[in-house]
């Protein structure tokens, strides 16, 4: 015996002494047994169990040199389940299996280090739970009984079909001289070359990566390199950094790109979102640890809209809770038009196995925003808030016409229709930037409500008030005297040119019920004519009805005794002379400071 466990052993009692011995020739003895003499009793268990053929050459157990149990099987043969391909379950020159002790207490049977070599192996997975892998109890669909934390293959196929989720795909292991380093982590050396093609929900892929030695597949917190480039049509995501444990994803530390020239193409690849087809370019480093994902140094593209910033989400932050998200965005220009189906709910939203909407917390500051024939657009700032499925927008900053557009919004997602209130201020809108004959700031408030899953809907129930001013104001003294209904004025601004004039008051305030609004108070004056009217505003056919009737403060020639009707579409409102009606509210500037 080595003297040093002569010196070591003499220093135990007797008993001490002889249980160690006996375990060591124990372990002597399994190592030197001939296993393989168990091959026929092997085979009948496991035909009488699955109905299928296990042949190997030879069977080896023995101890690692961490002294962990391990199981090698040279020449491994096994059919594959009756219902799946008609090829192998598995067909491998060597499969090695080293087990931890923790087996013995633990409710799985932990595999740490599964080692294949030359081999072909087929994992199938029904639709309605059946795995081909299940050899002694092949009908059970409860949990798996066995836990892989890592996979070491040399010279190896795997295919794995899972028909409930749409997925097939085959990949091959090689190895891959000479090796390569990454520049992030040079310790963690490229060995093998990893090519695999496949389809999900129908989409095509296929990709290459180099990757470390050994993959780790759970639990071990032991990373491996990585870089590749994954490819759907002509979409590009290309990966380098560390990961590991494959099977959850549970640590990533990645920089990421993806190109694509139409992400509607992608759609089956990725979350349950209508993407529009516009091309995307992007890149971002993500760090994952468990259920907490960073994505900084994010910068995308869709179409001609950009974002930068960070994004975090936390999938898991307490039992029975949201997933959390944490976003600090901004973008130079966001073009609306081209996000819109975006923003769309994706059918089949309320399928129960569909993810809740997350929790979280956004910040978006947006320089430009742009729709065709909405010059008077500008930028936006947005803070708010998600939680169980409702939006609170505690403060919101529309840039529009010069001025802005501030206050907060709620939106409760809960019921069926979504619920909507907005409490919105106007500041300083030029209302010039819409009209040639107008000038002036925009003052104003609005206090809506609606509900409804469509514009059309929240139209038809969108109710509140809104009550609008215009200050410093001025009008083309043309426009003046056509309000006036004189002839004579109209005739003179031809000869003497359109000037502007102040106006010295214009006010407007409308209760909306159910769609449709009402004038409460309306009113506008000039040191010509006071002009006051009422009308109706119908938001479902996008139509309105006014009668408009000046009061002329002096004489006139060739003027007209009547009021101005204006009705029809928004698009393009009819203008006509009607019988004069004298006006619901007096328009006079001090009752309407009043």
């Amino acid at each position: 015996m080595n003297p040093f466990f002569q010196r070591l052993l003499g220093r135990w009692p007797a008993r001490r002494r002889r249980v160690v011995v006996a375990l060591l020739a124990l372990a002597v003895l399994v190592a030197v047994f001939d296993w393989t003499w168990f091959r026929p009793l092997i085979q009948h268990v496991v035909h009488e169990r699955s109905g299928r053929t296990i042949r190997f050459d030879k069977l080896r157990i023995g101890m690692t040199g961490a002294l962990e149990p391990r199981i090698e099987l040279q020449g491994l043969h096994v059919d594959n389940a009756a219902w799946a391909a008609p090829r192998p379950l598995i067909d491998a020159r060597l499969v090695r299996f080293v087990f931890s002790w923790r087996s013995l207490t633990d409710p799985k049977l932990i595999v740490t280090r599964l080692v294949l070599v030359d081999a072909r192996v087929d994992l199938e997975r029904s639709a309605d739970g059946l795995r081909n892998w299940r050899l002694m109890q092949p009908l059970d669909r409860g949990p798996g009984r066995i836990r892989v934390m890592s996979l070491d293959a040399v010279r190896s196929e795997l295919r794995v079909v899972d028909r409930s989720v749409a997925l097939e795909v085959e990949a091959r292991i090689t190895s891959l001289l000479p090796g390569q380093l990454l520049a992030a982590a040079p310790q963690q050396p490229l060995s093998k070359w990893l090519s695999f093609e496949g389809r999900l929900n129908g989409q095509a892929f296929a990709g290459e990566a180099a990757i470390g030695e050994v993959l780790g597949f759970a639990d071990t917190a032991a990373p491996f390199g990585l870089r590749g480039e994954l490819r759907s049509g002509a979409s590009r995501l290309r990966v380098e950094g560390l990961a590991a444990d494959v099977q959850g994803l549970e640590r990533l530390d990645v920089d990421l790109q993806l190109h694509s020239p139409d992400m509607h193409e992608l759609e089956p690849l990725l979350a349950r979102l209508h993407w529009p087809a516009l091309p995307f370019d992007g890149s971002a480093h993500l760090g994952k640890t468990g259920d907490r994902s960073r994505f900084s140094r994010l910068q995308a593209k869709l179409g001609r809209s950009d974002v930068q910033g960070e994004l975090r989400i936390d999938a898991a932050p307490a039992a029975g809770a949201r997933p959390m998200i944490h976003a600090d965005l901004s973008s130079t220009a966001v073009y609306i038009d081209e996000i819109a189906t975006l923003l769309t709910r994706a059918p089949g939203d309320h399928d129960p196995n569909v993810r809740p909407v997350p929790d979280g917390v956004i910040a978006w500051q947006v320089g430009r925003l742009v729709r065709p024939g909405s010059p008077w657009l500008q930028g936006l700032r947005v803070d708010a808030t998600l939680r169980d499925a409702g939006l609170a927008v505690e403060r919101f900053d529309l840039g529009i016409a010069g001025g802005h557009v501030t206050g907060a919004l709620q939106v409760d997602a809960t019921g069926a229709a979504p619920m909507m209130a907005l409490d919105a201020h106007l500041a300083g809108l030029r209302v010039e930037t819409i009209s040639m004959a107008l000038a002036g700031a925009l003052q104003g408030h609005a206090s809506l409500r609606a509900q409804g899953s469509s514009a059309a809907a929240l139209a038809r129930s969108l109710s509140g008030s809104l009550r609008a001013t215009l200050q410093k104001a001025t009008i083309s003294r043309r426009l003046d005297a056509r309000l006036a209904l004189d002839g004579g004025a109209i005739f003179r601004t031809l000869l003497a040119g359109d000037e502007k004039v102040p106006v010295q008051c214009a006010a407007l305030a409308i209760d909306f019920e159910r769609g449709r609004g009402r004038s409460r108070q309306f009113a506008f004056e000039t040191e010509r004519v006071a002009l006051g009217g009422s009308g109706t505003v119908d938001l479902v056919g996008r139509s309105l009805d006014l009668l408009l009737t000046p009061q002329r403060k002096g004489t006139a020639l060739l003027a007209l005794d009547r009021s101005i009707q204006i009705s029809g579409p928004f698009a393009g409102p009819q203008v006509a002379l009607a019988d004069r009606h004298d006006p619901v509210v007096q328009p006079r500037c001090t009752a309407l400071r009043d």
